[in-house]
């Protein structure tokens, strides 16, 4: 089930082969780490290969090339020079960055620093997940995805922050005032921009 949820992932958008390649990879080295034998390993990446393999070969027939940029043609609007603007925009943006819309994710960044102190083999794997699909949809010209909600291409890494936030609250317990108080901002900052601008 798990195997076939990976392989979905990418039939929703291609951008989400990253976070499918990255969250194999997370759960390969765990499954080889527990002790388990060989086996659950080939059981759990049969149907991301099969479905992968349906995914290039959707690409071929349609497009006549087994890349996920195909459809895009010569202009992909990607490139490895836009990623650092892309990363910037994506937190700090005034109008679509993820902290400035929501500074509650600042303590997710600190309770990853308290995660890796604590579990730093959990830190890391967090970590291998969000940074690469970040970086990836960070190389796309137009990062802010046009007229969307703020920091809308990191939505869907956005639920792996709970556990950072969670952790971050209950070991900085002397902390706790003011990661109510960025919720509260963060809840107040959302208000006006689903209200008043849909």
């Amino acid at each position: 089930a798990t195997g076939a949820a990976l392989a979905l992932l990418p039939w929703l958008h291609s951008r989400f082969a990253v976070l499918a390649a990255a969250l194999g990879v997370v759960i390969v080295l765990r499954l080889r780490s527990s002790g388990w034998r060989l086996g659950p390993i080939p059981r759990f990446l049969s149907v991301p290969a099969i479905g992968g393999g349906a995914w290039f070969a959707f690409f071929w027939m349609i497009w006549g090339s087994v890349s996920p940029t195909a459809p895009y043609g010569a202009d992909t609007s990607t490139s490895f020079s836009y990623i650092l603007r892309g990363l910037i925009g994506l937190m700090v943006d005034q109008q679509f960055g993820l902290i400035a819309t929501a500074p509650i994710y600042v303590v997710a960044l600190v309770g990853l620093v308290v995660l890796a102190r604590q579990q730093p083999r959990l830190a890391v794997e967090l970590a291998l997940v969000a940074l690469p699909y970040a970086i990836a949809v960070a190389s796309y010209a137009m990062w802010w995805a046009g007229a969307a909600a703020p920091a809308r291409f990191l939505v869907s890494i956005l639920p792996l922050a709970a556990l950072p936030i969670a952790i971050a609250f209950a070991d900085l317990s002397t902390w706790r005032i003011p990661v109510v108080i960025l919720l509260l901002v963060s809840m107040g900052l959302i208000m006006p921009r689903a209200m008043v601008e849909s």
